[in-house]
Parts: C-alpha cells; structure tokens; sequence
C-alpha cells in the first residue's frame, strides 16, 4: 500500500477586503499537462481579481488551481505555477514467509 507524504506549509494570501486566506504552498495546477494527483506546483499569486481566459484561479476544499477556459466575471485568487515538485511516495514490499502474514 502506497504512502502519501502531506506538504502542511500555508501561505497566505489577502482578498480585496483585507481578510487572510491560507493557501497550501504547492497547489495542483487543473487544465496543465504534466498536473496530476502526485504532483503539485510551486506559485506566484498574481492578484484577487476576475481571471482571464488561459489564467489559473484557486477554488475548492481541496484548494487546487484551475485553467480559465473563458474570461470569468467572479473574483478569484489568480496564481500562476513556478516550478514542480513531485511528492514523494514510498512503497514497502516484503516477501511472502508460509504462516506469517504480511
């Protein structure tokens, strides 16, 4: 069974009323070629504004960042990626011993 290793760090991010907003340091880019579930993006924030078509915005739960496939009329967080790290995963194997389980 695969191990996940969790970045926690946050950095935060104002809106245009002055409120905080932490956001993890490496995101998901959704819409980019080489994002995928293992691996996520450094970021720049570029501003809280209306993203244009082609920019990433932050949304979610799970913050990730999403491609504008339009020109959008909400105010989002507009990031755009840095460079890529890839999460480590670990996998333990062991051989098979008769009568003991693994």
């Amino acid at each position: 069974m695969p191990e996940y290793i969790e970045i926690e760090e946050t950095h935060v991010v104002k809106d245009d009323k002055g409120r905080n907003c932490p956001l993890p340091r490496l995101l998901s880019f959704v819409g980019e070629q080489q994002s995928s579930a293992t691996h996520r993006w450094t970021w720049r924030h570029i501003g809280f504004r209306e993203p244009k078509k082609g920019e990433f915005y932050v949304s979610g739960a799970l913050p990730a960042a999403y491609k504008a496939i339009n020109d959008m009329k909400c105010r989002m967080h507009v990031v755009e990626p840095l460079e890529a790290y890839r999460q480590r995963t670990c996998w333990v194997t062991r051989k098979p011993q008769p009568g003991k389980p693994l």
